[in-house]
């Protein structure tokens, strides 16, 4: 007698519930990569937001020490001359705002009323403060110079800022 060879449970074969194991390890694959991008994404934007307003001080810094001292002493001429015009890398940020504050240095006992001018983000350029009219930063050597850019963030709308302080002195800008 011989044995005849039949088709059917010896041989090797995906079942359903494999299936489906493998296709939710996909899926659950799929997800965190979709995570990521969308935190890389987030990540690049808020690096392009503050990249901005990094450039903005610098430019803001370098409006200043081209400007001059009789400038960077006078709220007026701060007003005028420096914060007037809206930085070109502001136009990244959402409702940028600019403020200048500039007291002696070094600092002076007893404390004089700082200058401080802010640029709104409506455009509106306005001081804040300014030193009473018998004490003048020009007959000073070298003042420091507070900037500062807050804005809002594209992502969350959190409010995000940045601040950079250097000092000027008559003959230029010190590091």
């Amino acid at each position: 007698m011989r044995a005849q060879r039949t088709q059917g449970k010896d041989q090797a074969g995906i079942t359903i519930p494999e299936v489906m194991v493998a296709a939710c390890i996909m899926a659950i694959g799929l997800i965190a990569v979709w995570t990521a991008t969308g935190q890389c994404i987030r990540l690049a934007q808020a690096h392009r937001e503050t990249i901005a307003a990094t450039e903005t001080l610098m430019r803001r810094v370098e409006d200043c020490r081209a400007a001059g001292w009789n400038t960077i002493v006078s709220a007026d001429s701060i007003k005028a001359n420096v914060l007037q015009t809206p930085a070109a890398d502001g136009s990244y940020l959402n409702n940028v705002e600019e403020q200048i504050t500039v007291t002696p240095y070094p600092p002076v006992t007893p404390a004089p009323t700082p200058i401080i001018v802010q640029r709104h983000a409506n455009g509106l350029v306005e001081i804040i403060s300014q030193p009473t009219a018998g004490l003048y930063l020009r007959s000073i050597l070298a003042v420091r110079a507070d900037l500062q850019v807050t804005w809002t963030s594209g992502q969350n709308q959190r409010k995000r800022q940045r601040m950079f302080s250097t000092v000027i002195s008559m003959e230029g800008l010190l590091r």
